[in-house]
């Protein structure tokens, strides 16, 4: 299974997609401890993860306007994780400043490119896999975003001080950031070299 994965033309892109599991500037358990460890209440807290979850149901429906005008599927998923890591640079330099009203300016909006991109990555598969190494492919790729999804945890216990919780953030932007050059350098730029570009716009 593995060998049939790593063999699939988008490759890149699953595994860009597995990178970004380790993203922990989300309003998941880790953050929205750290969110109230700098002052701000769990009522406060808990409205920006509403708000967090509406950008990401925002994102599917910018996803569709995105691909009518690019009529490119690579092209919308780099836009999409160009996007997240635009704003998790400012969460990045709230933490830094450790202001978490930053943080949570860069993370809410930047859930709507999450979910460009991890629909554009779905698409790119499903255009591409052999109807019959699917469900190998998609075994493989929940594997690894299983996989990814851990590194923060773990990161979390061993960094368990609030004040060093900063080292959790900064290998998950590091781990965006490297997301983003495998879709732009193994995703995009080859597809423009080669002039291919699956469309879903008829």
């Amino acid at each position: 299974d593995i060998r049939v994965y790593i063999f699939q033309k988008e490759l890149w892109a699953g595994v860009a997609l597995a990178f970004l599991y380790c993203n922990v500037m989300t309003f998941g358990g880790l953050l929205m401890a750290y969110l109230n460890s700098c002052g701000l209440t769990w009522e406060v807290i808990g409205l920006c993860q509403g708000a967090s979850n509406f950008a990401g149901l925002l994102g599917t429906c910018i996803f569709a306007l995105l691909q009518r005008f690019l009529k490119d599927v690579r092209a919308t998923a780099l836009c999409g994780i160009c996007w997240q890591f635009m704003l998790l640079s400012v969460s990045m330099f709230g933490v830094l400043m450790k202001n978490p009203w930053f943080i949570i300016v860069g993370v809410i909006p930047s859930r709507i490119g999450l979910w460009i991109y991890a629909i554009a990555s779905t698409q790119l598969f499903q255009q591409t896999v052999p109807e019959k190494e699917r469900g190998k492919v998609g075994g493989v790729q929940t594997s690894l975003n299983s996989l990814f999804q851990t590194i923060p945890l773990i990161l979390g216990m061993i960094y368990s001080d609030v004040d060093d919780y900063w080292k959790v953030l900064v290998t998950s932007y590091l781990s965006n950031g490297t997301a983003v050059l495998m879709v732009l350098f193994g995703v995009y730029l080859p597809c423009r070299k080669s002039n291919l570009s699956y469309s879903t716009v008829d």
